[in-house]
């Protein structure tokens, strides 16, 4: 019985591996010129350190902007949503 313990996991495998499907044939999914081509460079660590940190400020920028109109779409949609005299309420109160 002590064998039958040890063993039995080792056949379920191989009763497993036995039954699954091959591996898909990958290589002929790719143009010849893709399979043969090098690999990409690195990117030179002086161009990563010397990077402008304004282009990191304007990306910021235009996140937080982002971000506000997103908020701004947000509780439109959330207004269209109400009745409609709550809409209309609450438009005019944000007008003023």
């Amino acid at each position: 019985m002590h064998r039958l313990r040890y063993v039995a996991p080792f056949f379920f495998a191989a009763l497993i591996a036995g039954c699954a499907p091959g591996f898909p044939e990958i290589e002929p999914r790719f143009e010849a010129s893709a399979r043969d081509a090098p690999w990409p460079d690195f990117m030179p660590t002086a161009m990563i350190l010397d990077a402008d940190p304004a282009d990191f400020e304007r990306a910021a920028a235009e996140i937080r902007a982002l971000n506000y109109r997103a908020q701004r779409l947000r509780q439109r949609a959330l207004l269209l949503q109400a009745p409609i005299e709550i809409a209309q309420d609450r438009l005019r109160n944000a007008r003023r």
